[in-house]
């Protein structure tokens, strides 16, 4: 963990007109954002994997290789596909050891309910820390607490990305708080996803059938001061922010409040 916080953007929580590969979006979003900032969160489904090829992966190293933390998020439909599907991981664990191999990406976050393989820790490059992400109740599986301790006592070197929606949005239905986790998972927990539960989009007529579970927390009055009291804990590890941003343009402001949150902890 690091004494000076580590601020992560979320490159699919920016929704573009057409698809974008991810080196097409890095591209805008070192353009767009003009604020402090450690690097970027690059989410894989199992498509995304498989239609990955060399020359994109060249792209998207020459774009990282200028920010000191990147990331990658991976989850498929809570099929267990990350283990259980030969082809799936063969392409990514070629995908993610070139990136590892060259120091671009430091850790890789899977969906708990998607692990398939509790050994995948152990096949990673060396330097990778392998988390799994704790989920929200839309799961059906691996998205207790009770099941999230239970994977770590495996001792099978997986850590935690503790994503705050989904544990505030488990806490709603009897599950432990964020507090809790941070106290019991202190040791495990290297990465945090930050967004708000709610979805405030469809208050914008364009947005109104917008569905989502991760929100902007300047969206987002009630969350955002509940957030706020955690900041000076989860500060500790990396953050990525992980609010959609379903319009870059008409969301600026709201996404720079969102980043601007976090630049006190910044320095």
């Amino acid at each position: 963990m690091k004494d000076q916080a580590t601020v992560v953007i979320s490159i699919r929580s920016f929704l573009t007109d057409r698809p974008m590969s991810d080196s097409e979006l890095l591209t805008l979003l070192i353009d767009f954002i003009k604020r402090p900032y450690s690097g970027f969160e690059i989410s894989w489904g199992p498509e995304d994997i498989f239609r990955m090829d060399q020359p994109e992966m060249d792209r998207i190293a020459f774009l990282l290789d200028r920010y000191a933390y990147n990331t990658l998020h991976c989850g498929s439909y809570g099929d267990f596909a990350f283990g259980r599907d030969q082809k799936l991981m063969e392409k990514f664990y070629k995908s993610v050891d070139f990136f590892g191999s060259r120091g671009l990406i430091q850790s890789v976050s899977i969906h708990a309910n998607d692990i398939g393989d509790f050994d995948i820790p152990s096949r990673l490059s060396p330097g990778i820390e392998c988390l799994l992400e704790v989920m929200g109740n839309f799961n059906n599986s691996h998205n207790t607490f009770k099941e999230i301790e239970a994977i770590i006592k495996m001792d099978k070197g997986w850590g935690i990305t503790l994503d705050t929606a989904h544990v505030y949005e488990m806490s709603l239905i009897g599950e432990p708080d964020l507090q809790y986790y941070l106290n019991f998972f202190s040791e495990k927990i290297r990465h945090i996803h930050l967004s708000s539960h709610t979805n405030p989009y469809k208050a914008y007529q364009e947005f109104a059938k917008f569905e989502t579970q991760h929100a902007l927390l300047s969206l987002c009055p009630e969350f955002k001061s509940y957030i706020e009291q955690f900041l000076p804990q989860l500060r500790r590890y990396p953050i990525t922010l992980e609010g959609i941003v379903p319009d870059k343009l008409i969301f600026r402001d709201a996404f720079y409040k969102d980043l601007s949150l976090l630049e006190p902890i910044l320095s």
